[in-house]
């Protein structure tokens, strides 16, 4: 047996499994992120509404809009552009020619960028143009038709310079996601460009002042604003646009065009006027969605009326381009202005503008509906959370639209008598038959209904729309049926309700429940439950089926959930098995339950302590980069699977919200900002609404303008750092803003209300002007920076405050004025100043000072076990237990076995009957145990093999022979096996092997027991990712997002019969699949005055199988 330090092993996914989801495409290499090596600079400035960069390196990495449809074009840090259908739609360079040289701009010697949302503008120097030349670049997308305008300036020429120009490559091919960052096989710098391949079929006809390209995938017109010479030339020029050139000489009008055909152009630059180029589609017909799309989102038993197709407008003439090219411009100045703020971070005054653009793109205008990205997963997908962007940016006729589109899918067939049994081809992980019934919107692998109709009740507080209501009812009561009948769950003899998650959330792929009430699922039932029963007594219903549910759920959640020792939610409860409580909260769990409005606000207080304490905090730092800023993972939660431990914007985001409503602004902000800054300015893409981050391990940067990203920015900007709440159904708009205390003003500028604040010396003024229908009351909360008030005015009048309760780390007031389209409060503060945080000051009657609370002091990390090791000595005798009558399985049998009972009998989802996997993309997951080399080395032993330190391990070396005693809550095994041991020991060394995954993490999976003759014991607890390692991989470990900082066991690779002892730091970012497997050694002190009376291994978790191959007494 050879013993290894360390086994490199390639830091990837499960390559010895099989493939994941095809949504998961995984970073092309994983690295850690360690504390060294996690900075990186600031990409981009903000500058006003812009975002700069000198001279970035990358191309194609800037997506720009045009009207509501999947067409775009991608342009980015260097000036070439590409037109994408969907589908290749042709390659734009722009270059100069002068007696001294032709380059291509984008080979330019300074280059600057803004990305405007909605516009790229360039900033062009280079020799070629003198020293005091300058090119101005400006290329937008049209919104009133698919295509491209570019607007070229001049100035400071020292004499003539002509503009060239070149297009080609329309062949209408789809990247994996349609070309987005981190979705293709190579980067998007390399997937866009052009290949003369691309060229093949594409016919030119050229005029004057332009050209028309037909090719299969879709005919398009290029017009310039003045007559340029043009000629078809051969693509495998296109890198140099003096060889194009050649072909305004060598090939005429009526020649040959070559077999890969672009088109050149050349004509004057003047630096009286900018010269205008368009490039424009001009047959419509859409694209099929990607076959993955279509597995998501297929078409339910009840139909909307199709959408209309799109028009495209006739060809634009020469005359027409600096208008059109100008209206084009304006439109995306009223776009990205539509909400605006103004505050002392440039950084979030930029974002918001990018935001609005962004939050636009995902509305596809002819499909009236949302989509769940503009780029990647863009197609109609009623999850997640994309439409709350809708009404927080004030789109609530959008938001209508997209409600009915839906509503017009529901099923409505006749409700099932009974829930039909598990997927037999999905390996009994899912319930399809049993999701798609009576009440169900999406027909999709997802519960969509909850997020969804999350949203329809914000709209209507939003708007108050009543006529809307009485439509949504039936839709509303079908949907909270249909949630009541497939995922309540009871428990205890009070029979409480907890409701299972069925791929609920945006970050539900591989969340797998099995029957179990998660904390989340019943937040979202017990608002809308609570809501419904509101909107009952308006519409006339009866709300008290509603009332009485919600009420029920709020009792189970903190009887069977709330955890009073480390004050918050836990993540779920079983439903199978030992029925136990699993502690360790995702950061969902956190932001859900505060967002459904379960919690009070003291218990969102101690609920965010969990999130500071638990949840991984990424720091965004490096060169050039504001401090103090972070972000966060979504969990920490071991070994990594798809969507359950990633850094995600709109995750952060909606967790910022969570802060914000639970009363700690300056926090709320630190994450938020941190978010946008990894998002839009460290990040790919300049002002990107984007996915995944660039420090997520298994990721990477991830796709663009993603609707879900874009619904949780707008919540957090407009409810949780201006604190804007309207009510319509009461008639109350709730203000609370949650600035940083720094702050001294900050306006923000909306389609239903205007709000400015400002400070001047010991006054704080708060304006907001109402735009709504009906004006509502105002209910006004700040807090205080000072422990008196001095007086209070509203509109100049005399006014009257309250205290707010048991504000926490600082004062709080409440004002309210009635119902008014503008409201000027103006405070004027006395005594002394108040720092958030302070200590805290009681109440006491008459003396004029205002009260708070301390902010609680609350440990809510989860106790780490122990990682208990035996120090061997050197009159230590090591003495093999006999095992051999315990064994019931060879440890090859762990992935090749039906794990088939106990599952859940209700419409769930669960671990595949393999053991391994999960329900997304791993349902057919396995990987090949291999023992061929452990068994050859203990058959070289005499049947033992020995460790690094002496100990000696019994184990079979027969090639069929059992070898290990495997326990589990499954029915394949017993639930605990015991072997009885005699004499006594100072300590044990066991040989374990078995499963565990994330849903089983940070929580014990098993236990050892060994019990003495007097009836004590000492017990090792299996807890994964401490003490209990899956046999099938290593532990990926970093210093963040995959944190484990407990020692590390020795691994005995099963194929080879190498041990492996492991050691930080070397280890950090080496985890992965294991060819063939490893068992695990784990060591146990004893007592060595006690005479040993037993051997227990016992299985606690559900879905994990416990194995004991070796036992060695250490006397």
């Amino acid at each position: 047996m050879r013993v290894l330090p360390l086994r490199v092993v390639f830091p990837g996914l499960l390559l010895g499994l099989a493939a994941l989801s095809a949504q998961t495409p995984g970073a092309s290499r994983l690295t850690p992120n360690l504390a060294g090596g996690i900075d990186r600079p600031l990409r981009y400035r903000p500058d006003g509404a812009d975002f700069v960069i000198e001279d970035g390196k990358e191309t194609f990495n800037r997506p720009l809009y045009g009207g509501n449809s999947a067409f775009r074009v991608d342009g980015g840090d260097r000036p070439e552009f590409v037109l994408y259908l969907p589908g290749r739609g042709g390659n734009v360079r722009v270059g100069v020619a002068t007696p001294a040289g032709a380059k291509w701009l984008i080979e330019a010697a300074s280059i600057q960028t803004r990305y405007r949302p909605g516009e790229l503008i360039y900033d062009i120097r280079d020799p070629l143009l003198g020293p005091d030349g300058r090119i101005t670049l400006t290329a937008v997308a049209y919104r009133e038709t698919e295509g491209l305008a570019l607007s070229v300036a001049a100035s400071g020429l020292p004499g003539p310079v002509d503009l060239v120009w070149a297009f080609g490559g329309v062949n209408g091919q789809r990247g994996t996601r349609d070309g987005d960052i981190g979705t293709e096989k190579v980067p998007i710098s390399e997937w866009f460009q052009l290949k003369p391949a691309f060229c093949r079929g594409n016919v030119f006809e050229l005029r004057d002042s332009g050209f028309t390209l037909r090719a299969k995938a879709a005919t398009l017109v290029g017009v310039t604003s003045v007559p340029a010479r043009q000629a078809v030339a051969d693509a495998a020029d296109w890198g140099s646009p003096a060889k194009l050139l050649r072909a305004l000489e060598e090939r005429p009008h009526s020649a040959a065009a070559p077999e890969l055909p672009v088109v050149v152009g050349l004509l004057p630059l003047t630096q009286r006027r900018p010269v205008l180029l368009s490039f424009q589609r001009v047959t419509s017909g859409g694209a099929e969605e990607l076959p993955v799309y279509r597995e998501v989102t297929k078409p339910g038993t009840a139909q909307a009326s199709a959408p209309k197709p799109g028009t495209l407008a006739p060809v634009f003439a020469p005359a027409e381009l600096t208008s059109r090219f100008a209206a084009a411009e304006e439109q995306f100045s009223e776009l990205r202005n539509r909400v605006r703020v103004q505050t002392p971070d440039p950084y979030l005054n930029a974002a918001v503008g990018a935001l609005n653009v962004a939050a636009d793109a995902v509305w596809d205008e002819p499909q009236q509906a949302i989509m769940h990205g503009a780029i990647a997963w863009r197609t109609k997908l009623l999850g997640w959370r994309g439409p709350y962007s809708l009404d927080a940016l004030g789109r609530h006729d959008r938001a209508r639209k997209n409600m009915l589109y839906w509503i017009g899918r529901q099923n409505t067939d006749t409700v099932p008598g009974s829930v039909p049994p598990a997927d037999e081809a999905a390996n009994l992980a899912r319930n399809e038959a049993g999701l798609h019934s009576n009440g169900d919107l999406s027909n999709s692998h997802y519960d969509m209904n909850l997020v969804f109709f999350d949203g329809v009740f914000r709209h209507l507080r939003w708007t108050g729309d009543l006529k809307l209501a009485r439509r949504l009812w039936p839709a509303i009561v079908r949907h909270l049926a249909w949630e009541r009948r497939l995922f309540r769950r009871e428990y205890g003899p009070e029979k409480l309700p907890l409701y299972e998650a069925y791929a609920a959330i945006w970050a539900s792929d591989d969340l797998q429940y099995g029957g179990g009430g998660t904390a989340h699922a019943s937040a979202y039932n017990y608002f809308q439950n609570r809501e419904a029963a509101r909107l009952a007594r308006l519409l006339g219903e009866n709300p008290e089926p509603y009332e009485r549910e919600a009420e029920l759920i709020g009792r189970a959640m903190r009887k069977l959930l709330w955890l009073p020792d480390r004050q918050c939610f836990a993540e779920y409860k079983d439903w199978l098995g030992l029925q136990r409580v699993h502690p360790s909260a995702a950061l969902w769990t956190f932001y859900h339950t505060v967002d459904s409005e379960v919690p009070t606000g003291d218990e969102a207080w101690r609920m965010s302590r969990q999130v500071d304490d638990e949840i991984p905090h990424l720091p965004v730092r490096g060169p050039g980069v504001p401090d103090g800023f972070y972000t966060l993972s979504t969990s920490d939660w071991m070994p990594y699977q798809w969507s359950i431990n990633n850094v995600v914007m709109s995750e952060v985001m909606h967790a910022s919200l969570g802060f914000w409503q639970a009363g700690r602004p300056d926090e709320a902000w630190r994450m938020a900002k941190g978010s946008l800054l990894a998002a839009m300015y460290l990040g790919i893409s300049p002002g990107n609404v984007g996915s995944m981050s660039y420090l997520d391990v298994y990721r990477r940067e991830s796709q663009r303008d993603f609707a879900d990203g874009c619904g949780t920015f707008s919540r957090a900007l407009i409810e949780g750092l201006f604190g804007l709440r309207p009510d319509a159904l009461s008639g109350v708009l709730t203000v609370s803003p949650g600035f940083p205390e720094a702050w001294p003003q900050a306006s923000l500028v909306h389609p239903d209300v205007s709000f400015t604040f400002w400070r001047e010396g010991d006054t704080d003024t708060y304006d907001v002007e109402q735009r709504f229908p009906v004006p509502q009351a105002l209910r006004l909360i700040v807090n205080a920076p000072n422990d008196r008030v001095g007086d209070i005015t509203i509109n100049g009048v005399p006014g009257t405050f309250a205290e707010v309760p048991d504000a926490i780390g600082g004062p709080k007031i409440e004002i309210r004025a009635q119902p008014a389209g503008r409201h000027r409060v103006a405070i004027r503060w006395a005594g002394v100043p108040v720092a958030r945080g302070s200590e805290p000051r009681p109440a006491a009657a008459g003396d004029g000072r205002l009260a708070w609370r301390a902010e609680p002091r609350v440990d809510a990390r989860l106790p780490e076990p122990d990682f208990p090791r035996i120090q061997l000595g050197a009159t230590d005798r090591c003495e093999p237990v006999d095992l051999s009558g315990a064994f019931n399985d060879r440890v090859t049998q762990i992935f090749r076995n039906e794990y088939r009972s106990p599952r859940s009998p209700f419409v769930s989802l669960a671990l595949p009957k393999q053991g391994l996997g999960g329900w997304a993309g791993g349902v057919k997951t396995t990987a090949e145990i291999d023992d061929s080399g452990l068994r050859a080395s203990a058959a070289r032993g005499g049947g033992r093999i020995s460790l690094p330190n002496g100990v000696p391990l019994a184990t079979p070396g027969e090639p069929q022979a059992r070898n290990v005693a495997f326990v589990s809550q499954w029915d394949n095994y017993p639930k605990s096996v015991s072997v009885e041991l005699s004499g006594r020991a100072r300590g044990i060394v066991l040989l374990m092997a078995g499963s565990t995954g994330p849903m089983q993490s940070r929580f014990e999976n098993g236990e050892v027991v060994v019990r003495y003759a007097d009836g004590s014991a000492d017990r090792l607890s299996l807890q994964n990712p401490v003490t209990w390692w899956p046999i099938e991989q290593d532990y990926f470990v970093d210093d963040f997002q995959f944190r484990r900082p407990q020692p590390l066991p020795m691994r005995v690779d099963l194929k080879t019969g190498n041990v492996r002892v492991l050691s930080f730091p070397d280890f950090e970012g080496r985890g992965g699949p294991i060819p063939g497997g490893a068992a695990t050694v784990l060591e146990l002190p004893l007592q060595p005055d006690r005479e040993l009376r037993s051997l227990e291994v016992r299985a606690l978790a559900n879905d994990v199988v416990i194995g004991l191959m070796s036992a060695t007494l250490v006397r």
